[in-house]
């Protein structure tokens, strides 16, 4: 065990530092570059069970990035938020949130001008790729997550895909694991970078778990394996993007 803990510490210490530069060299231009901001909603950052101020702080740096994106030319802006029916299957694990249509579901206040020219996924579970129905997108269209993401890599619109939010071990993981998996099945070659500064996870202590009758969560542990997870299925793991 404490090797295992030593490769993983090792691991996150040795993370390096990207520039939208290289990123956009690597992707053959900024414009083949997707940023998929998840779940960065009020329901996970200030109202609500689920709300945790981990995931608040993230804020700020999503912000930059969204902004840095669209300065440099980003044509795909993606958000993928949890928009729950009130039968929602998930609540059998985690109490009811983000119900479609309330307050929980918005995007948090300071990204909220960057809806405008975005496309829009409600999703009713932690992944996007089984529910995930578009609720807005620039042209007025709507379509299901899959078809769409699937049609940026048959087309080449896309070959970079750069995934943000919360929570690492879960709702990241899943969307930056299926979008890569996509790209594998369909032999279309596609980069997933996750940047560290801009994802982490909730947190919930041994005793705290035990009060509550719930599975312990510890989320610097699970923040550190789930991007050596990632890394492991062939995703590139950033400490941050660097604005040059």
């Amino acid at each position: 065990m404490e090797e295992i803990v030593a490769v993983l510490k090792t691991f996150k210490d040795t993370l390096q530092s990207v520039s939208w530069h290289d990123l956009a060299r690597q992707a053959g231009g900024m414009e083949k570059i997707a940023l998929a901001v998840v779940d960065m909603i009020n329901g996970f950052c200030r109202i609500g069970p689920l709300a945790s101020p981990r995931i608040a702080g993230l804020i700020p740096v999503i912000a930059r990035l969204a902004g840095q994106y669209r300065d440099r030319g980003g044509r795909y802006l993606l958000f993928l938020n949890d928009a729950h029916t009130a039968e929602a299957a998930e609540f059998a694990v985690f109490p009811p949130h983000c119900l479609s249509g309330t307050a929980e579901g918005d995007v948090v206040e300071e990204l909220e001008s960057y809806l405008q020219g975005s496309y829009v996924f409600g999703k009713n579970a932690t992944t996007a790729v089984f529910s995930a129905r578009g609720k807005r997108y620039p042209d007025g269209a709507e379509k299901d997550y899959l078809p769409f993401v699937r049609d940026l890599l048959r087309t080449r619109k896309v070959t970079l895909f750069i995934v943000v939010g919360n929570c690492t071990d879960l709702c990241v993981l899943q969307c930056a694991l299926s979008l890569k998996l996509l790209g594998n099945s369909l032999d279309l070659p596609v980069e997933v970078v996750v940047p560290e500064d801009a994802v982490t996870t909730y947190d919930l202590p041994v005793t705290a778990a035990r009060s509550v009758r719930a599975l312990p969560h510890p989320a610097d542990a699970n923040h550190i394996w789930a991007l050596y997870h990632m890394a492991l299925n062939g995703i590139s793991v950033v400490k941050s993007i660097a604005d040059n």
